[in-house]
């Protein structure tokens, strides 16, 4: 179900993907393009990805896949679409601690 109605909503559009393994480094894509990013996350945790300061286009959508069984990791999918040169960063936290340092970063270089 997730492939046909993702295939609908931006079958049109350049597709780049990424994940964790990108993090720092510089990703080329043009305006319109979708920049697609993949990130582990436990949920059970109370840690959760959010978006930081993103400058190179705006949060599409956002996509969680269902755990298995409770506790265990799954991937967050983010969707951006491209705008211009700018970054693209986000934070793994638990929102309800706004003091306490991020458990994880994950920034990308978006060049138009």
């Amino acid at each position: 179900m997730f492939k046909r109605l993702w295939s609908r909503l931006f079958s049109s559009q350049n597709k780049i993907l990424i994940s964790q393994d990108d993090d720092g480094k510089d990703v080329h894509a043009n305006t319109g393009d979708l920049v697609v990013l993949r990130l582990p996350s436990n949920p059970a945790t109370g840690y959760l990805w959010m978006q930081g300061d993103t400058t190179a286009g705006h949060l599409e959508q956002v996509v969680h896949d269902q755990a298995n069984k409770p506790g265990t990791e799954v991937l967050v999918t983010f969707v951006f679409k491209v705008a211009q040169t700018g970054d693209i960063n986000l934070y793994y936290a638990r929102p309800w601690d706004e003091l306490a340092t991020p458990k994880r970063l994950f920034s990308v270089h978006v060049i138009c």
